[in-house]
């Protein structure tokens, strides 16, 4: 009977290792996956990812290197004015004012977050689609024949000189 008793105490603490082994065993694993979801958390919000030293510039050192771009391409002879200063889209949104012979020229440029990717010339792609399709429809348009008509009327007749 010790003996039927003391192999019911052995299965006993066998299964009682068991369960805290399998406890041990979620314990690390829920705090594996608490940690790594923290590191997600952090890297979706923050927008950025492991390893990426990206430099990020200043609206005022953005402007900076606009006017050094300037300076550089006219000798430094043509006078500029900052008028605006934005972040949209994820860029520096720069308005500027090109001093010229016939009066002030509105500019616009775009540069990067990390001052390196400088766009002149940007549109929103559903501009680029109107303008396309604005200009199919003006290509389609059919001349009324009244109106080829009045335009030939209109046309001086071109005199041959040189045949006498």
């Amino acid at each position: 009977m010790t003996e039927a008793r003391t192999d019911q105490v052995s299965e006993s603490l066998e299964k009682s290792s068991d369960r805290k082994s399998d406890l041990s065993k979620w314990k690390s694993i829920a705090g594996i996956s608490t940690v790594a979801m923290v590191v997600f958390a952090y890297l979706f919000f923050s927008g950025g990812s492991i390893g990426q030293g990206v430099n990020v510039i200043t609206q005022d050192e953005a402007s900076m290197k606009l006017a050094e771009l300037v300076n550089k391409s006219s000798g430094g002879s043509e006078q500029y004015v900052f008028t605006s200063i934005e972040e949209k889209y994820g860029l520096y949104f720069l308005k500027f004012d090109v001093e010229t012979a016939n009066g002030p020229i509105e500019q616009e440029a775009y540069i990067s977050r990390d001052g390196e990717l400088l766009v002149l010339q940007a549109s929103l792609y559903q501009d680029i689609i109107d303008q396309i399709e604005l200009a199919q429809q003006q290509q389609n348009q059919v001349v009324p024949v009244e109106d080829v008509e009045a335009f030939q009327e209109d046309v001086p007749a071109i005199e041959d000189s040189s045949v006498e």
